[in-house]
């Protein structure tokens, strides 16, 4: 199992990424999260994987919900950001 802070500190770690923020993980993030870059990147990598395979998975609910306008359209990131992470990462 993982610590809930290190499953959010690896969301936020890949969504620098996807955002393509330069550092993708600074010494300020560091010292809040008690977490380096090196630690976070494997599962980052495995929540991206994830993420980007969604539209095969049958429980769909929650993408559903989270695709709408109202919520911001937040399930939906460009796939030229998954495409860059995987690329980078080579998934």
């Amino acid at each position: 199992m993982f610590h809930p802070s290190f499953l959010a500190a690896s969301a936020i770690y890949a969504a620098q990424c996807t955002l393509n923020k330069t550092p993708l993980w600074d010494k300020t993030l560091e010292i809040h999260t008690c977490y380096t870059g090196s630690q976070l990147i494997e599962f980052a990598k495995l929540l991206v994987s994830f993420h980007a395979g969604v539209d095969e998975d049958k429980l769909r609910v929650v993408f559903n919900k989270c695709s709408s306008p109202k919520r911001s359209v937040v399930a939906c990131p460009s796939q030229k950001a998954f495409g860059f992470m995987i690329h980078q990462w080579r998934i």
